[in-house]
């Protein structure tokens, strides 16, 4: 599967597309809306959380960062 983190540094936030319900469960301390199916991917998410943060909570589920685009907005 493919996810994507994007870091809004001026915010201190990550934009992340792609977990399901439960990926998204194990990698934040809060709880989710339950109504989805587990196996539904969540389109877009926005975490209070550095990407740092939220790429090794992602590794401690299975992941594996792949690519580094850095980009100026």
């Amino acid at each position: 599967m493919l996810v994507s983190v994007k870091e809004r540094h001026n915010e201190g936030q990550c934009v992340v597309e792609g977990l399901s319900q439960e990926e998204l469960m194990k990698i934040t301390s809060g709880s989710a809306d339950t109504e989805r199916p587990a196996s539904t991917r969540i389109r877009r998410v926005e975490l209070s959380a550095s990407g740092c943060s939220v790429l090794n909570a992602l590794e401690q589920i299975g992941y594996q960062q792949i690519t580094t685009k850095l980009t100026q907005t």
